[in-house]
């Protein structure tokens, strides 16, 4: 819900030539902070489990066959590497909400870091477009040099004079834009807040408090839980078989 602010806000620090150096700082470009940072961390606290604790999470979640890619053997041999990856995600998950609140090489690097994680995951597992997405999620938040960069390139110039050729075909519209307004910025924090509070009683031993607008998030999609491969990866597996006897009389 918060990316069309979030994105907003990006095009349009993109589109000024003064970029204040914490621009982050407007409501919609902190609530998409609030909200990626939100995945990874509760993502991060709901990893109770004790393969999180002694670096075996990689080896348990690599040995689903059902999931893993022709990757993971190699990684399988490397015991060492499996368990640095282990702790590697775990407190990269913790840390990276605190990281996009950084100055812009700071915000870079985690951003760079959300999209190799989930390059990862997609090399190692068949995860659908989730790996996908991951790797997307962070864009909206890159800083603006690398933005400056982005504009520059000739895929976005086409890009771009595509959108603008749409756009020009439909009534203009006298308000500003999504992004502007005491209202709508309230709005914006406010479900943010929301969902940081939906997230916090996800975690073990806690629950919604009483008036909470549980109707509301259900409507709005915020009804959020964080949970991959925790509180501990699979660490079963296993594939059907069915007994059958074909129509020729082979069993």
């Amino acid at each position: 819900l918060f990316v069309p602010w979030g994105a907003r806000w990006s095009l349009d620090a993109l589109r000024s030539r003064a970029k204040p150096p914490n621009g982050w700082l407007d409501y919609p470009g902190f609530a998409l902070i609030l909200q990626i940072g939100s995945v990874y961390f509760f993502a991060a606290l709901l990893k109770t489990g004790q393969e999180w604790r002694d670096g075996s999470a990689t080896y348990y979640s690599l040995m689903v066959d059902q999931l893993t890619t022709p990757l993971a053997p190699w990684l399988l041999a490397r015991p060492a590497v499996m368990k640095a990856l282990t702790f590697g995600v775990l407190y990269f998950e913790y840390a990276v909400g605190f990281l996009l609140l950084g100055p812009a090489p700071v915000r870079w690097a985690a951003c760079l870091g959300i999209s190799a994680m989930h390059l990862g995951f997609g090399l190692c597992m068949h995860l659908g477009v989730f790996a996908l997405v991951g790797m997307a999620s962070p864009i909206g938040l890159w800083p603006g040099f690398a933005m400056d960069k982005v504009e520059r390139s000739k895929l976005f110039q086409r890009l771009s004079r595509a959108c603008q050729s749409r756009l020009s075909a439909t009534p203009a519209r006298e308000n500003g834009g999504l992004a502007t307004g005491n209202l709508v910025r309230a709005m914006v924090m406010g479900l943010a807040g929301l969902t940081v509070g939906w997230n916090l009683a996800n975690l073990p031993g806690r629950q919604l408090p009483p008036g909470y607008p549980r109707p509301l998030m259900m409507l709005l999609g915020l009804n959020q839980k964080w949970d991959m491969f925790a509180p501990r990866p699979l660490v079963e597996d296993g594939w059907y078989v069915i007994d059958g006897t074909l129509l020729n009389g082979h069993h």
